[in-house]
């Protein structure tokens, strides 16, 4: 993934082998659902505080590691599947 900004309200990349960070997501503010299940990303989970449309987020079956940011919890709509 890169970091671009984008107009995509729905990203399904779900069991596609990706690996890598899930950083660029933080860039692309119109988000509303993005599922990244069943891949090889690595790293922790990006700060979320700029996608403020973000109402699901599935990173199941990943490699991320570390804790939940602060910001996850600012967003009321966010429904997330992370284990």
């Amino acid at each position: 993934l890169t970091k671009t900004s984008c107009g995509f309200l729905l990203l399904s990349l779900n069991n596609n082998g990706l690996s890598g960070s899930i950083d660029a997501l933080a860039s692309m503010t119109n988000l509303r659902f993005v599922d990244l299940s069943g891949n090889k990303m690595t790293g922790t989970l990006m700060d979320v505080s700029n996608l403020t449309q973000l109402e699901s987020l599935n990173v199941t079956g990943n490699k991320l590691s570390g804790t939940v940011p602060e910001s996850y919890s600012n967003i009321y709509s966010l429904g997330m599947s992370l284990l």
